[in-house]
């Protein structure tokens, strides 16, 4: 799966999109989520590598499909 994540996340990046994979913030009864954002011209993707293998798969595989 991992392997799979790596390759996506590179196929995106050959796209022009930046991917951060990180551990995202989380506070008291609130936690941020993968998600896309736009900062002046740049499509960046956030994936919190907190997330289960199979959750940040699903993610990527969505923004994906989204570019075809």
């Amino acid at each position: 799966m991992e392997d799979e994540i790596k390759a996506i996340i590179a196929e995106l990046k050959e796209k022009g999109l930046m991917v951060r994979r990180e551990p995202l913030k989380r506070g008291l009864g609130w936690k941020a989520e993968s998600g896309s954002c736009r900062a002046n011209d740049d499509k960046i993707l956030f994936i919190d590598r907190r997330s289960p293998l199979s959750e940040q798969l699903t993610f990527l595989r969505a923004e994906k499909a989204k570019l075809l």
